[in-house]
């Protein structure tokens, strides 16, 4: 079970720190209390995984998605489909969804859809930050005759050339968590 140490947005500079276990119970995360304290920065959502400090402010995950959009516009974006990427060819074969709905979605994501960030783990690219997304979207089952809500896990790179690579596009495996949901 990941252990995250969890920050909220208060407007206040010193909060007690709380540690967020992955266990989620009717909708809420179960917090334990610390005894110490930490400093944020107000308006943004403070994580801590495996001792790194990943936090990023709501403008500047408003950045992020505007620059990101713009890519997916201009049609500067890929959504991986290769044997490692088999949960993101999964949501194709299992829904009637194709890349004209598949950008559909990207271009509405939101700082609300905003969940996380991560170290990509791949060995040489270690400094690239991944931004996970949770969105849930109507989409029509390929082999039944209902619409659904799918939950979808969505993690994107941007590169240096402003070139988006979406690594994850795909049902979310377990309930995500919303850095800035009100």
């Amino acid at each position: 079970m990941a252990v995250w140490e969890y920050y909220p947005p208060y407007s206040l500079s010193w909060r007690t720190v709380y540690t967020v276990s992955k266990v989620i119970y009717k909708g809420a995360f179960m917090f334990w209390k610390r005894n110490r304290n930490i400093s944020e920065s107000a308006g943004g959502a403070l994580y801590i995984r495996g001792g790194e400090l990943l936090h990023k402010g709501y403008e500047e995950i408003e950045e992020y998605i505007a620059e990101m959009k713009e890519a997916v516009s201009a049609d500067r974006y890929r959504i991986e489909r290769n044997k490692k990427r088999q949960a993101n060819s999964d949501l194709y074969r299992e829904y009637v969804i194709d890349e004209a709905k598949s950008k559909d979605i990207l271009m509405n994501l939101t700082v609300h859809d905003f969940c996380e960030t991560v170290r990509n783990e791949h060995l040489g690219y270690e400094h690239e930050l991944l931004y996970v997304f949770g969105k849930d979207v109507r989409l029509l089952q390929r082999f039944g005759a209902e619409e659904e809500v799918v939950s979808l896990y969505i993690k994107c790179n941007k590169l240096e050339n402003r070139f988006v690579i979406i690594i994850s596009f795909h049902r979310q495996a377990y309930p995500l968590t919303y850095a800035f949901k009100p």
